[in-house]
């Protein structure tokens, strides 16, 4: 997975080109992001699954005429030829009075305050494996589980970068663990990003690790508990 740097420094490339192509303004997004989960199931390892990918994605203006195209090959041909689409489709478009970047006045100026709440660690299966099985422990133990549908934790980073052609370095940042329902949330990393300035408007840039791991169990009516 592209690191922080590596990612601003893709998506504001695409910006350039587009730019370059003929587009009076540009924007593009880039997100990469790699996952892994374990579940259990009554104590016993059921599942271990890792997954990784990364799209980028470029919106063109050319007067009040606008146009979006998104890849997932990066192959710097296939860049080369998403900019070339999304120009040509940019000018066969309808007007748009509407439509164009966001005010330069109404982005971001400061840096946001660095809050430290990224965690650079990465837990290994074997670990995500043993909160899985905590969580599923915690559920059965409850008076009255007779049976589990199993536990699972998982641990996810993702990067997003977003360029824009202003020329304003805007760089931001936010959490995103987000515990779900009826889920025990493992303590874990939420985000970070500590960039230089660069001559385009990064309107968001971070990085979105998460943790958790989640128990689901039935509970049978009172008159079927023994």
């Amino acid at each position: 997975m592209l690191s922080l740097e590596e990612a601003q420094s893709r998506a504001q490339d695409l910006v350039s080109a587009a730019r370059k192509a003929g587009a009076d303004a540009a924007d593009a997004i880039y997100a990469c992001n790699a996952s892994t989960n374990v579940s259990v199931r009554l104590g016993v390892l059921e599942d271990v699954e890792r997954s990784e990918g990364e799209e980028i994605g470029l919106r063109v203006f050319i007067g009040s005429r606008s146009a979006s195209i998104s890849a997932s090959d990066m192959n710097p041909a296939t860049l080369a030829t998403l900019v070339d689409r999304a120009v040509a489709m940019a000018r066969e478009a309808p007007e748009d009075p509407y439509a164009g970047l966001a005010p330069e006045d109404r982005l971001m100026k400061k840096r946001p305050p660095a809050l430290d709440l990224t965690d650079e660690g990465e837990p290994e299966p074997a670990a995500l494996r043993e909160r899985a099985l905590l969580a599923e422990e915690a559920a059965r133990s409850v008076p009255g589980i007779t049976n589990s549908e199993g536990g699972g934790a998982s641990n996810g980073r993702s990067q997003v970068a977003l360029a824009t052609s202003h020329a304003l370095p805007v760089p931001m940042q936010a959490p995103t663990t987000r515990p779900g329902p009826a889920c025990w949330q493992a303590q874990g990393p939420t985000c970070s990003a500590t960039m230089p300035a660069i001559a385009c408007a990064i309107l968001r840039i971070w990085t979105m690790p998460r943790q958790s791991a989640c128990a689901q169990a039935s509970v049978p009516s009172p008159a079927s508990i023994r």
